[in-house]
């Protein structure tokens, strides 16, 4: 009895020594040795789940674990090595020997929420490190959704129905050209980092390089923006999902891309470029009416055409040839071909026009589109070719207006009769005598090769009518043995000296001044070639020049 009693008296001292102690390890629980703390690592952070993986290090035998609701707060390592922290989501005690590291998958989580891992470890003399924790907050449930788009050229604003920062996710610019294809762009722009800016609830991109009169069509890869708490956006990309496979021209005009991001360029216009010679105008083109139908304009384009413009769609002829011959200006419409490959216009002159003076040029704007819609600029020459008959000599009609050195204007026509003898016959002259029925007729000679001729001074109209030739002073008082017309290369012929009629008494009945062009309008002399009956000289009022 006496045994059993000394027996039990050592139990209990042994029980109260071990009870002692566990009160001490409450008080003071941590006894830190080296580096002996866990670590923690989440990932796929979610609504409602997220993972955590606890890893534990060499000199430890057990590392702890557990889970709870709220932002980390310093909690009993005892009890967080005892599994007592109460949590409902996940805890544990794992031996380092057999897992040196424990993978959690917590489900069924609130919403933007944040949850906290504890973990410690210790090692066989049950020695403990620190208590580690990680945070994480669980995702809204809501994905950032734009809510509004504006655009200027190739700047796109977007707005989101909620603050965001930039994500991972890629942007790309599809660039559509109206002239080609609705579902297959001509280009895919990726958009550089730079070029994106996340503030607010605001993502602004600017597309760089996109050309005008384009359609830019955004494309958005998943988690381009992300919300605050890290939920990210939808990825959309219309045109690889193949939205357009079946779009038409009639689509656009309805739809108009309405629900995507997009933004028209605004359109530019583009030159025609004239193909010709006189392009910088310093020199005359000579066309005989025989020639028109043989003669092309051609227009070169700065870029490639791919569609008929509003000016063809609203003209049959948007190009059109305007003419003017003494004082007559007539517009007549052209037609216009493209060259198999749209590199060239060109338009034949109208076969059926008789025009002996200048022909302007004009082509309306907008008559031809780019792939991208882009019109075409209006061309417009004026006297872009001077169009005459091919002279086949001295002999035949020429048109001339001039004002004469009493300062008024005359013009009419001269006629060039060839004789026999090589000498030619010039009726007409005086425009002021022709209206009263004088012909005239000066007599002059020309040169071996023709390109000159002369007539003589006092050359009688009639028994009171002289033609004078005068050198060129505006008083007339030095009279000349004779007058020289110079043949141009065109077939016009100048004269070369002032020219005047004078009586018998000394007055002047015209005066017609030097540098005069004679314009060739026909080779044929009109039948017959003789005088018409002379009127009366006392019909024509005489004047001095004083």
């Amino acid at each position: 009895m006496t045994d059993m009693k000394k027996i039990y008296s050592i139990l209990l001292v042994a029980l109260v020594v071990f009870t002692g102690c566990q009160q001490w390890l409450e008080e003071d629980p941590i006894a830190k040795v080296g580096t002996v703390d866990p670590s923690i690592t989440t990932s796929a952070v979610s609504d409602s789940s997220f993972t955590a993986k606890i890893s534990g290090v060499d000199g430890t035998s057990y590392y702890a674990y557990a889970v709870l609701k709220g932002e980390a707060t310093s909690v009993n390592a005892d009890k967080l090595f005892q599994k007592g922290l109460g949590s409902a989501y996940a805890e544990g005690v794992v031996n380092y020997a057999e897992a040196p590291s424990t993978t959690i998958v917590l489900k069924d989580l609130v919403p933007n929420t944040k949850y906290t891992v504890y973990a410690i470890a210790g090692n066989s003399q049950s020695f403990t490190g620190n208590v580690v924790t990680a945070t994480v907050l669980t995702s809204d449930s809501l994905v950032p959704e734009i809510t509004k788009v504006a655009t200027a050229d190739s700047i796109f604003s977007i707005t989101f129905n909620e603050p965001v920062e930039r994500g991972e996710g890629a942007i790309k610019a599809y660039i559509i050209a109206k002239n080609y294809s609705w579902s297959e762009p001509v280009d895919v722009i990726a958009v550089p980092e730079e070029d994106i800016e996340v503030k607010g609830t605001s993502l602004s991109v600017v597309v760089p390089g996109a050309p005008a009169g384009a359609y830019v069509v955004l494309s958005f890869a998943e988690g381009v923006v992300v919300n605050k708490v890290g939920t990210p956006s939808e990825a959309y990309s219309p045109f690889e999902n193949g939205y357009y496979e079946d779009w038409e021209d009639a689509d656009f005009d309805k739809y108009e891309f309405y629900y995507d991001i997009y933004s028209h360029m605004t359109n530019d216009t583009w030159e025609l470029t004239w193909l010709d010679e006189n392009e910088a105008r310093d020199t005359c083109v000579y066309i005989s009416p025989d020639e028109w139908a043989d003669t092309y304009v051609a227009f070169a384009f700065d870029r490639q055409i791919a569609a008929m413009g509003e000016a063809t769609e609203k003209n049959p002829y948007p190009v059109r040839v305007k003419y003017s011959e003494g004082g007559k200006v007539s517009s007549i419409p052209a037609d216009w071909k493209l060259t198999s490959d749209y590199a060239f216009m060109y338009f034949p002159l109208p076969e059926e026009l008789e025009v002996l003076g200048t022909v302007d040029l004009s082509v309306e704007a907008a008559m031809f589109e780019d792939i991208y819609g882009n019109p075409s600029a209006a061309f417009g020459r004026d006297v872009a070719y001077s169009c005459l008959l091919v002279s086949t000599g001295i002999e035949g009609v020429y048109k001339i207006s001039y004002t004469n050195l009493f300062d008024e204007s005359y013009s009419g026509k001269v006629y060039f009769e060839k004789n026999e003898d090589g000498t030619y016959s010039i009726y007409g002259l005086s425009p002021y005598l022709s209206q009263y029925g004088y012909w005239g007729e000066l007599i002059a000679s020309a040169n071996e090769d023709e390109s000159e001729l002369t007539a003589a001074s006092g050359q009688l109209y009639d028994a009171d009518l002289g033609a004078t030739f005068y050198a060129l002073d505006d008083e007339f008082e030095a009279p000349i043995a004779a007058a020289k017309f110079s043949v141009l290369e065109s077939g016009w012929l100048t004269l070369d000296n002032n020219w005047g009629l004078i009586n018998a008494a000394g007055q002047f009945y015209d005066a017609v001044p030097a540098g005069v062009t004679f314009i060739k309008i026909s080779n044929e002399l009109p039948a017959p070639t003789a005088a018409p009956a002379a009127k009366q000289a006392t019909s024509v009022k005489s004047r001095n020049l004083k």
